[in-house]
């Protein structure tokens, strides 16, 4: 552990909560509200918060591969690609 303030450490938790919140204060799942209520109305078309097909083709590496028409984690513990 560092003391607060040391170094800068990424974190999902953020978003996290910020999900909870929004589902819970919305009733919409929080994919679907940022899509609708952000990202649409910025008109970023290539841009989501949940993985899905159109942008398999466009990603620099995609972290899923499709396997017999099934998507794949290409990152699975412990980091092993089969």
């Amino acid at each position: 552990m560092r003391e607060p303030g040391e170094a800068p450490q990424y974190s999902n938790y953020g978003m996290s909560v910020a999900g909870y919140v929004v589902e819970s204060m919305t009733c919409t799942p929080f994919n679907k509200y940022m899509e609708d209520n952000i990202l649409k109305p910025l008109h970023m078309n290539n841009s989501s918060f949940s993985f899905n097909n159109k942008l398999l083709g466009i990603i620099s590496f995609p972290p899923f591969v499709i396997v017999n028409s099934n998507i794949k984690n290409y990152f699975q513990f412990p980091f092993t690609i089969s």
